[in-house]
């Protein structure tokens, strides 16, 4: 995340601003949790890994109702990605029209581009045996506000104030 501010006052009258802020998050989503409560809810009689002790059974109880867990986490066999690009502003320039009569306007743009990527393998918990999965979805968004905004503010005998905000 990035963020920056700029005000210039360019002259008595006139000034321009910024405020923007980026955000890139790249994440690779796994099924930790999944995993753990699924550990928790096994027959403990149950082999999570083969002979070689490194390759987790399949269908341990050979009767497709349980899928081990562990094939989420084999390499290929499970992939969640998301990747997003986010981009907010405020963008202002104000003019003082006399003393009481000022001018402003504020344009907002909001940038999202978003991409993720779902995979499930025939032997993750999900695919049980069956045919792979695969999805993608990609995303972009724009949006812009646009104020323009005038106010004006008028004090009476030092006592009194009039303040008036036309959109």
């Amino acid at each position: 995340t990035l963020r920056t501010n700029l005000d210039v006052n360019v002259t008595d009258k006139f000034a321009v601003g910024l405020s923007q802020q980026f955000a890139f998050s790249d994440r690779e989503n796994r099924r930790h949790g999944g995993l753990i409560t699924t550990s928790f809810q096994s027959l403990p009689v149950i082999r999570p890994f083969e002979e070689d002790g490194r390759t987790p059974t399949t269908d341990p109880l050979a009767d497709g109702n349980y899928w081990n867990p562990l094939n989420d986490l084999t390499e290929g066999n499970y992939i969640d990605t998301d990747r997003s690009f986010n981009y907010v502003a405020n963008i202002f320039a104000s003019y003082q029209i006399t003393d009481d009569l000022k001018f402003r306007l504020n344009v907002g743009p909001e940038l999202r581009f978003q991409r993720s990527n779902d995979f499930r393998g025939t032997e993750s918990t999900t695919g049980r045996g069956g045919q792979n999965r695969a999805s993608k979805f990609n995303q972009a968004r724009t949006s812009y506000t646009v104020e323009n905004l005038l106010y004006y503010d008028k004090t009476f005998s030092n006592e009194h104030k009039l303040g008036a905000t036309l959109l």
